[in-house]
């Protein structure tokens, strides 16, 4: 990275703002934005009007952000290439449309995850939530930002960066594809360059397995219990386990887990930093980021234990997240491999 690099930081939650900071904690951050503030579903707690006004404020800030930014590139009269990850990110379009049509701006998109391989919102709602939201976006005036479609930041944008260029929607393709896996040696380097957590005491790694928590009770997905029975069936599978909870787990499901005798990470570190760290056996999880990548990132070898929970649900699991769980064995069968299968190892 280039010390004249300015970030952009969207905040999602403060453990994910922790997290990005660690990484660019020598970066020059040049401003942070809300999605908590733009999210229609914190009507509920923020009320109608909170929520408009919380909206607009945060808006605002973005294009005076975004105009600030425009005036540093017209100042110097030097063409800048500008990266993005999130494509259907309200923030991220409103800031870039401030950017829109300027001769000294190249925008170039970097894949945000899994969910730039799904055909379908990684966030699931209701028909009858999707068309409150429709509504309410188009009275603000922001349907423009809210809709999955974008064309004109599909056409403004000259390259995508991603992982995996050959699975990716065959619309992009008429773009400038790169593969991220040729410059997997640098993300690496930066994973490993986060500060160290002086409170984890990780033993013997090569010969455990680093479990990675989701939120599933949490969202509503399967009971506590389902959720915990699946954790300890692969930790029983799988041998001595390091259990790294999501940041929205809650403390009843940690005190049950410890209890069960799972060793808990508690740490702002993110996966891949541990696994950069420390050289685990394994790692697991449901369908993060962390387990389709680590086979060709890490060279580490990786599963899912979403088979698991499935089975366990006997055909009446989450339609969403069966979808999921079908997109991925269709796209990433060689990297979403059932825990299962892992004593064949």
């Amino acid at each position: 990275m280039c010390i004249r690099d300015r970030f952009i930081v969207e905040e999602i939650s403060d453990s994910s703002y922790a997290q990005i900071m660690n990484v660019l904690k020598a970066s020059n951050v040049h401003a942070v934005f809300s999605h908590d503030r733009t999210r229609f579903s914190t009507i509920k707690k923020k009320g109608l009007f909170g929520f408009l006004t919380s909206m607009r404020d945060e808006f605002a800030g973005v294009s005076r952000s975004a105009r600030s930014v425009r005036g540093a590139l017209y100042a110097t009269d030097k063409v800048a290439n500008v990266y993005y990850f999130n494509f259907y990110s309200p923030l991220t379009r409103a800031f870039l449309n401030e950017l829109r049509g300027s001769s000294l701006v190249n925008m170039y998109r970097v894949e945000d995850g899994v969910c730039d391989y799904f055909p379908f919102n990684f966030m699931h709602h209701g028909s009858l939530e999707k068309r409150a939201k429709n509504i309410l976006a188009l009275v603000c005036g922001k349907s423009h930002l809210y809709r999955r479609s974008c064309s004109w930041l599909f056409e403004e944008t000259a390259k995508y960066y991603l992982f995996f260029p050959e699975k990716v929607d065959p619309q992009w393709s008429a773009k400038e594809l790169f593969s991220l896996l040729e410059a997997k040696d640098e993300i690496k380097l930066i994973c490993a360059s986060s500060e160290n957590d002086d409170a984890l005491c990780i033993l013997n790694p090569g010969t455990s397995a680093l479990m990675i928590g989701q939120t599933l009770y949490e969202d509503g997905i399967c009971s506590l219990e389902d959720e915990i029975s699946v954790y300890l069936d692969a930790s029983r599978f799988l041998g001595k386990v390091y259990f790294k909870p999501h940041p929205r787990s809650c403390r009843e499901k940690i005190d049950r887990l410890t209890a069960s005798g799972l060793s808990i990470v508690s740490t702002q570190l993110t996966a891949e930093a541990l696994i950069c760290k420390w050289r685990f056996g394994c790692v697991v999880g449901m369908w993060s980021n962390t387990i389709i990548y680590s086979r060709g990132v890490f060279e580490l070898e990786s599963y899912s234990m979403l088979y698991d929970l499935l089975d366990k649900s006997g055909g009446s699991a989450d339609p969403h997240i069966a979808g999921i769980h079908h997109i991925l064995i269709e796209k990433f069968r060689n990297c979403y491999v059932d825990f299962r299968e892992s004593k064949g190892r």
